[in-house]
């Protein structure tokens, strides 16, 4: 059995909000993502993102400090949110948040940070850790540091 659809024009989810998460990893949007933003009626994130993203004027802006109140603003919300994240919002974004709250989403991933800085210094990161310490206790991820060969570390 397939999962409920999530597009924006689904049945499934006319009333309440239908979110779609844009992973922003400094390239060109993608056209998807062009589209969700000039049809939200309600966009949450960062301020550097709310002001270097093409938001349409007169559209709704949350940022997302504190990120309770952005999260209550969009389970509040009847309509379509576009959510701004950094990169892949998969990898220790904010997707698992939104999917705990119990709202369709559609996520349009950009490039990770770890997956960029790698490409950059032109070495594989398959067989790398990946940890966090942004807005988490940075010992689990200075013990990983020091303890594996091949340890990325995302930082705020």
């Amino acid at each position: 059995m397939s999962p409920p659809a999530t597009h924006p024009s689904s049945p499934l989810t006319t009333r309440g909000p239908r979110v779609t998460v844009i992973g922003y990893d400094g390239g060109p949007l993608q056209p998807r993502a062009i589209e969700a933003l000039g049809s939200a009626t309600l966009v949450v994130g960062t301020e550097r993102l709310l002001t270097c993203l093409p938001v349409p004027s007169g559209t709704r802006r949350v940022g997302t400090r504190p990120l309770s109140l952005a999260l209550e603003q969009i389970t509040a919300h009847d309509g379509p949110v576009v959510v701004l994240a950094s990169g892949d919002p998969g990898l220790f974004g904010i997707t698992r948040t939104l999917r705990a709250l119990g709202v369709p989403i559609e996520v349009l991933p950009g490039v990770s940070a770890v997956g960029l800085l790698a490409a950059r210094l032109g070495e594989a990161w398959d067989d790398a850790v990946v940890v966090s310490a942004h807005g988490r206790n940075p010992v689990p991820a200075a013990n990983a540091a020091r303890a594996l060969p091949a340890v990325y570390v995302l930082t705020g």
